[in-house]
């Protein structure tokens, strides 16, 4: 799991195999998504045997919990080949069937109103960990996934190489044939990264968590504003726009009291200037020990139609999963302690 074509091209030449059997392989690994090497019978038995004699196996994570709610999302917690654990959310929604995917064991992040920032990082995944996340989903589920977004554990341009190699693993050729448009990276604001993403000319969609748009305040919620201020966040995100010409998504939670003020809606409108955007505000999900507190729907409205008549394109992201812990990073946290 994680290899990609021209990967698996050379893994058959070096057992004297033609091309061909990469194309097959991909089409087990991806397409089909079997969990075994065994279960692909189009594959030589000695070819099987000797894959298997040096180590080689489909490596899909391990599920090790679940919860459910009444709307269909599903929270999964999987299990790494060295036992740490991530989240994994399902989310059907109509048509869209979406997973939600980890980049990171924990994130470094350490954003104020994040469970999964409050146990810092451990380590990056790998991406076969990522897609495998996306295959193990789909055989749980029995259904096929349409949307991707990295968006569960951990910052994706953190983890830049096995992020991009993920979702082109996702993507339309030799892979899950899932459209670049129904895949999404969400980033915290690594203009670096941005950038990155914006010479590689990615027409995968972007979006990017803001939260706030005083430096003051920013500093306090996402510690990475000390590196990288709003100012170069902006820069970054219009380099972005005019390069690819996608529109960018910006997350906005809303925490009342705390960035849902008039002068807050007026610096939104002066940040998202000269772009095509997108502004998702999503209420503040209750985290264990954060002394934040969700805000109403009519303190959300409020905000919603102030921005909405300056013009911008806002809406509201209904709540999901928040009976039973889906907020990233709650179940692993809740899975640790449980191991003390």
């Amino acid at each position: 799991m994680g290899l990609n074509y021209e990967e698996v091209v050379r893994l058959m030449e070096e057992h004297g195999q033609p091309p061909y059997r990469a194309r097959q392989v991909m089409d087990w690994l991806y397409r089909r998504g079997v969990a075994d090497l065994a279960a692909m019978p189009a594959l030589p038995q000695n070819l099987r045997q000797a894959l298997k004699d040096e180590g080689y196996e489909v490596g899909l994570p391990r599920e090790k919990a679940r919860r459910e709610g009444a709307d269909g999302t599903k929270k999964f917690l999987f299990a790494m080949v060295d036992g740490e654990t991530i989240e994994s959310v399902y989310i059907p929604e109509g048509p869209r069937r979406t997973v939600c995917v980890s980049t990171q064991v924990g994130c470094g992040m350490g954003c104020a109103f994040c469970a999964t920032g409050q146990g810092g990082l451990v380590r990056n995944l790998t991406a076969g960990e990522i897609v495998g996340q996306v295959l193990a989903v789909r055989r749980a589920v029995g259904l096929r996934i349409t949307n991707v977004v990295a968006m569960g554990q951990g910052e994706p341009l953190a983890n830049y190489e096995a992020t991009v190699k993920a979702f082109r693993l996702m993507g339309v050729e030799h892979g899950m044939g899932i459209a670049a448009r129904h895949l999404t990276i969400s980033t915290c604001g690594l203009p670096p990264g941005i950038l990155r993403l914006a010479a590689d000319g990615r027409q995968w969609q972007l979006t990017v968590s803001l939260h706030a748009v005083r430096d003051e305040l920013r500093d306090r919620l996402m510690p990475i504003n000390r590196r990288y201020p709003l100012a170069a966040l902006r820069e970054a995100c219009l380099e972005y726009f005019l390069r690819v010409g996608r529109r960018i998504t910006f997350a906005y939670v809303v925490i009342p009291g705390v960035n849902d003020g008039e002068r807050d809606a007026a610096g939104l409108v002066d940040f998202c200037r000269g772009m095509k955007v997108h502004l998702n505000l999503i209420p503040w999900n209750p985290v264990p020990g954060v002394a934040f507190r969700a805000p109403s729907a009519a303190e959300i409205e409020r905000f919603r139609h102030r921005l909405a008549a300056t013009g911008l394109n806002v809406t509201v992201r209904r709540p999901r999963g928040v009976e039973f812990l889906a907020a990233c990073g709650q179940l692993r946290a809740e899975e640790l302690e449980g191991r003390r």
